[in-house]
């Protein structure tokens, strides 16, 4: 269905109620709203950028009750099109992900461990984020910042990951002579959660620019959103996919992606202050999710699982280079603001050598470490 009919949508309200609680639909239904406005605003962004390219996008909703997102071929070559589709079944998931986060983020992690132990004073089920997926929310709806934001945060990344398949022109690189389709796969996913990150981060900072508000304000508050987005996005790919898939990394190597890119859209713009240092702070809070959700879920992979040490490995050893060899044949078909983004972190890019990849979950404090020697100043 189109955007505007995404008020009609009900299959993305059927989800478990907790008994003895105040109804949460009216959140469920607000922050649908908010993240089909938000992906409204960013593709049309995306479309004012495509002008006089030889690329057409358009973008259609799901109204179906799983989590699915995809990126379709509609015409190929010389005159490419494809259609975008994000399903709205994981709205309620990610709303009562999001709504734990935000508490963790500004009051640390007493609150969801009592909680998540069965002893919150609130007469209702304990939050399950899989067989209770939106539980007794903590109210949070007249902040600025609250879960209804977050969520739609949250589905942009999963918007922008499939707009940057398009972008990149993924559906038009075959996989070297060398390279088993699976791992091309994985490697095209991998780019785009690199590529989402970058285009999240420069959508908003572009929304700033527009809005006349100074970058210098609203830093921390980004870095924040950034956080709690795609922390979210990791809780809902381990949720929603209990099996380990070989066509993508695992979600804590997805989301390290999802920074590096949005690290490229900060330094694009050469803001002074450091990414660094704030998307750790931003990140302080929500340590004790790893923990948590580790004994709520048998399929849960923790930050220091052996399976995700091994995945980081493989990461940086097997699809990054796989990435670079399908370099330059992107860089003939990329399209709109994704265009350039390689180019300018390609001397760093070469993960293992200059990167450092970030642990969100860890308590250690300083562990998101970029060596920039080698990089363009003019970026």
């Amino acid at each position: 269905m189109s955007p505007e009919y995404a008020g009609d949508a009900k299959g993305y309200l059927q989800y478990p109620k907790p008994s003895g609680s105040i109804d949460p639909q009216h959140i469920v239904v607000n922050a649908a709203s908010l993240a089909v406005a938000e992906m409204n605003s960013a593709f049309n962004w995306i479309n004012e950028e495509l002008i006089g390219e030889d690329l057409d996008l358009d973008f259609k909703l799901d109204d179906t009750p799983s989590f699915f997102a995809q990126c379709k071929v509609t015409a190929s070559v010389p005159s490419r099109a494809l259609t975008i589709y994000v399903g709205l079944g994981c709205i309620p998931s990610l709303v009562g992900i999001t709504n734990r986060l935000l508490q963790l983020q500004r009051g640390g992690p007493l609150m969801l461990e009592i909680e998540m132990q069965g002893r919150h004073d609130v007469d209702a089920e304990k939050w399950h984020p899989r067989e209770n997926r939106v539980g007794a929310l903590i109210y949070d709806y007249v902040n600025k910042r609250n879960t209804s934001t977050s969520t739609a945060d949250a589905i942009l990344l999963i918007f922008f990951h499939e707009v940057a398949h398009a972008l990149r022109g993924h559906h038009w690189l075959p996989p070297a002579e060398n390279v088993s389709a699976k791992k091309h796969r994985r490697a095209l996913e991998s780019d785009a959660d690199f590529c989402a990150g970058y285009l999240f981060m420069k959508y908003q900072l572009k929304k700033l620019s527009d809005e006349n508000r100074s970058y210098a304000e609203n830093l921390d508050e980004l870095c924040e959103r950034l956080a709690v987005a795609a922390a979210s996005l990791n809780c809902a790919l381990q949720i929603w996919r209990s099996d380990v898939s070989e066509l993508y990394h695992l979600p804590q190597v997805r989301i390290k992606d999802n920074i590096m890119g949005s690290y490229w859209a900060w330094h694009e713009l050469n803001i002074s202050r450091g990414f660094i240092e704030l998307i750790n702070k931003a990140h302080g809070h929500l340590a004790s999710l790893d923990h948590v959700l580790g004994f709520r879920l048998e399929q849960w992979i923790a930050e220091d699982d052996s399976r995700n040490i091994d995945d980081e490995k493989e990461r940086g050893m097997v699809t990054e280079p796989i990435i670079q060899s399908i370099y330059e044949k992107a860089l003939t078909l990329e399209r709109g603001p994704i265009r350039g983004v390689r180019t300018l972190s390609n001397s760093i890019m070469k993960r293992r050598e200059n990167y450092r990849p970030v642990s969100f979950y860890s308590y250690s404090p300083i562990l998101f470490q970029i060596n920039t020697a080698g990089v363009r100043s003019d970026i």
